[in-house]
Order: C-alpha cells, then sequence, then structure tokens
C-alpha cells in the first residue's frame, strides 16, 4: 500500500508497505529452525539467486513456498531466497513510490532488519541507490511532526 500524507513545512511525505517483511522473515526463521541472527547470517553465505531456488511469500492460504527446491540447496539459500523475495517486493514498492535508480534522496529502512548488513546490500544493488537505517524513534517523529504541525496554525 502506498501511504502519503501532508507533513509540516508544506512539504509532504510517502511510504510503501504491504504485509510481507518481518512476519515472513520469523517465520521463515522458524520454519528453519534459525534464531534471526542466525537467519541473516545464513542468508549473507548463500550466493546471490540462490542457485535458482526461489521463494513466494504470498500465497492464499497465507504460507510461503519454495520453487526449484532441489539437495543441492542448503539453509543458506532457503534463507537468503526469502529475503530475495521481499527486496522483489519492496523494488515494486519502491518504484511505484517514484524512486530510480541514483536518485539523490536514497531509501531510509525502519523495521527490524534495517540494520542487518545483508537487507541493506540487496536492497542497494536492487534499487541502485543509497540504502540507510531511518534515525531517531518513531515515536519521537510523530511528536516533532505534530509540534511543527501546531506551530504553523
Amino acid at each position: 500500500a502506498m501511504i502519503r500524507g501532508p507533513y509540516p513545512g508544506g512539504r509532504f511525505y510517502q511510504m510503501a508497505a504491504d504485509g510481507c517483511g518481518g512476519n515472513v522473515v520469523n517465520w521463515a526463521a522458524q520454519t528453519l529452525g534459525l534464531s534471526l541472527d542466525d537467519f541473516f547470517e545464513q542468508a549473507a553465505r548463500a550466493p546471490d539467486g540462490c542457485q535458482g531456488l526461489i521463494f513466494n511469500p504470498e500465497l492464499p492460504s497465507g504460507a510461503g513456498a519454495w520453487t526449484g527446491l532441489g539437495l543441492r540447496h542448503t539453509r543458506a539459500d532457503l534463507a537468503r531466497s526469502v529475503l530475495e523475495a521481499l527486496v522483489r517486493r519492496l523494488v515494486g514498492m519502491a518504484r511505484a513510490a517514484g524512486l530510480r535508480p541514483g536518485s539523490r534522496a536514497g531509501l531510509a529502512l525502519a523495521g527490524g532488519g534495517s540494520r542487518r548488513p545483508i537487507w541493506k546490500d540487496l536492497l542497494s544493488r536492487a534499487l541502485g541507490l543509497r540504502v540507510e537505517p531511518a534515525e531517531g524513534e518513531p515515536l519521537t517523529g510523530a511528536a516533532a511532526m505534530a509540534r511543527a504541525a501546531l506551530s504553523e496554525t
């Protein structure tokens, strides 16, 4: 979903979000018998493209599924394929929001994966953008926006 709205100072914001993200990573880590730290460490060990393994996070049943799974695949391939699937979704949302490769604006990431090097690297390469964790805390940011909006009235 695309979320848009006014921002203090006469500016405007837009944010993309969907139902696939941390919940899918948590499910996959649990399914693979890995802690979140181990999940991201395993994903970092697998090659780009995961030896042809593809993860689909949005089946009508709400469960994820891997296609192309073979005896050559490891838990590292399974973990990375989940991240690569989420990257593909995020690239689509970023393009819908108007972000283009080489944009000076870059992309601010929020959430638990935002400080994971493998996640930032996959997104940066797929988007062709600088990717950094969002600074600050959501409640502090919301309070600052409210204060700015009130001072304008």
